[in-house]
């Protein structure tokens, strides 16, 4: 058996970068493309604090009223799921 040509793979999760980390005021979430996404943070105990949708490519989620601490970022998209720990810091 010989091969001559590769298969293609393609990657159909979609990147997504979250910056800064940890974070002062602005968040900023970056994604591959502009699917439908829902976004949740939680903090250490659970409670909701943010609560969102979005399509865009970048979106910004404002922490500057929150309180400092670990949080949980969750962007759910038709296919996938994705938890990112993030860092709350203060002034």
């Amino acid at each position: 058996l010989t091969i001559k040509q590769p298969l293609n793979v393609t990657n159909l999760e979609p990147e997504i970068i979250i910056s800064p980390n940890p974070v002062l005021d602005l968040l900023t979430i970056q994604t591959s493309n502009d699917s439908q996404k829902s976004i949740k943070v939680t903090n250490s105990s659970g409670n909701v604090v943010i609560e969102q949708t979005f399509s865009e490519l970048r979106k910004h989620l404002d922490f500057e009223s929150i309180q400092s601490g670990i949080y949980f970022l969750e962007i759910k998209t038709e296919s996938t799921k994705k938890v990112f720990r993030i860092v709350k810091t203060q002034k």
